[in-house]
């Protein structure tokens, strides 16, 4: 605990209001973990198999970066004018 914080086991000692918020934070906090069990926990896929294919991920986008820079470059030198 930091400086000046005190430690008040008992909810009887605390406001409702923050009593309140506290459930609310643990039931979402809960909920949370349930939504990630299914990816995290249940999931067939092993952490090899996670890592390849955010490396393929990883890549992909590296190449679709070059490819929008590229897009642009002949947009960027100015046009030829035209000769009458």
């Amino acid at each position: 605990m930091g400086i000046g914080q005190t430690a008040v086991p008992h909810t009887r000692c605390r406001s409702p209001t923050i009593v309140a918020l506290e459930v609310d934070e643990h039931a979402a906090v809960v909920q949370y973990l349930k939504d990630l069990e299914h990816g995290c926990v249940d999931g067939d896929s092993t952490y090899e198999d996670r890592k390849a294919a955010r490396a393929k991920e990883i890549e992909a986008l590296g190449k679709a970066q070059i490819i929008l820079r590229d897009a642009f470059k002949d947009a960027e030198k100015p046009k030829e004018e035209k000769k009458m």
